[in-house]
């Protein structure tokens, strides 16, 4: 019995297609939302081969210096994004995923604390008699 033949073109139509939808979603985001700011805005598109077909990945990432940025895509993607602080440092990170057309968006910023800030967190999340970490 023989292997089903791949198609190597079959491949690149898939990952061109891929690439493609990427670029549409991110026009269509910039479109919907001329208010909302992008800093960075990362496509990646990959095919690989399969016995039944390409497998395709699309992914559209934007990056942010700030939290209040992907709190703003959070709202108009319609999802929750996560915050969170560092234990070690005073450094929040703030993430949001959808998807959109088949397109994973990724949303991500960070920001440092004030000093105040990260203090008044800290007492916040010390375990009670603890000296914290």
């Amino acid at each position: 019995m023989s292997e089903p033949t791949r198609d190597p073109l079959a491949e690149l139509i898939a990952f061109e297609s891929a690439a493609f939808r990427i670029g549409q979603v991110a026009r269509r985001l910039l479109a919907e939302h001329p208010g909302l700011p992008i800093q960075t805005m990362e496509p990646t598109a990959w095919s690989l081969a399969s016995s039944d077909g390409p497998k395709v990945h699309t992914e559209l990432e934007l990056r942010f210096d700030s939290v209040d940025e992907v709190r703003a895509w959070a709202e108009a993607l319609g999802v929750e994004p996560t915050a969170e602080v560092s234990e070690r440092s005073p450094y929040e990170r703030a993430a949001v995923e959808a998807t959109v057309d088949g397109v994973l968006v990724k949303v991500s910023g960070s920001r440092a604390l004030t000093g105040d800030e990260y203090t008044a967190w800290r007492a916040e999340h010390q375990p009670a008699g603890g000296e914290g970490r």
